[in-house]
C-alpha cells in the first residue's frame, strides 16, 4: 500500500455560516440536508457536523464538513452537482455564506 498518496497537504475542514431566510427555515433544512448528502458521494468526504441556531429569530447555521486532502474538497466546490445546490439556495438563504478553511 502506498499510504503517502494524497497525505502531502493533509485533511481539511471547512466552516460555513449560513443565515436562513425567516419563515423559510422547514425549506433551508430540507436544502441543508439535500446539498449535505451529495457532498457525501464525493472522494474524500470525511463527514459533517451541523450547528443548528439557538434562536430562531436569528437562524445561523454553521456547518462544519471535512475532506481529506485540498484535492478532493476543491473536486466537490468545483462540481456541477455543488452549483446546482446552490443555485437552489437563492430562496432560502439571507445574505452571502461566510466560509473558513483550515488544515489539521
Amino acid at each position: 500500500m502506498n499510504f503517502a498518496q494524497n497525505q502531502d497537504d493533509g485533511p481539511i475542514t471547512v466552516i460555513v455560516t449560513r443565515i436562513a431566510k425567516k419563515g423559510r427555515i422547514k425549506e433551508f433544512e430540507d436544502w441543508m440536508d439535500g446539498i449535505v448528502h451529495e457532498s457525501l458521494k464525493f472522494e474524500g468526504h470525511l463527514g459533517v457536523n451541523i450547528i443548528r441556531p439557538v434562536e430562531q429569530s436569528r437562524p445561523e447555521y454553521v456547518i462544519i464538513f471535512r475532506f481529506n486532502t485540498l484535492d478532493n474538497l476543491l473536486k466537490w466546490e468545483q462540481s456541477q452537482e455543488r452549483r446546482e445546490w446552490l443555485e437552489k439556495s437563492k430562496d432560502v438563504v439571507e445574505g452571502e455564506d461566510k466560509v473558513q478553511k483550515f488544515t489539521a
